[in-house]
């Protein structure tokens, strides 16, 4: 429960909370670090490959209009004629 979640919070010392911190602190420095270092080290074709991987889904979400032999608006029209009372008789 988060009373209890509360409870245990408040028991901690004001040291203890002042080492949590000094952990924490360092350990950014030390991924900051090796973040800093991995990406020195990457070569343009892990970029590449890092890039196109990022984008692959939104390159196959991309239709090209000038492709596409069809339009939701016409086939939007044609079930709203199908659907209206006087047009029912007249569409198949």
């Amino acid at each position: 429960m988060w009373f209890e979640y509360n409870k245990c919070v408040a028991t901690i010392s004001d040291v203890n909370a002042q080492l949590w911190m000094r952990q924490w602190r360092s350990a950014a420095k030390a991924l900051a670090a090796v973040k800093h270092a991995e990406l020195i080290s990457l070569t343009d074709d892990d970029v590449r490959r890092a890039i196109s991987w990022l984008l692959a889904d939104t390159q196959a979400a991309y239709k090209d209009p000038r492709h596409q032999r069809y339009s939701g608006l016409v086939i939007q029209q044609r079930y709203f004629k199908k659907l209206h009372p006087r047009q029912r008789r007249k569409v198949r």
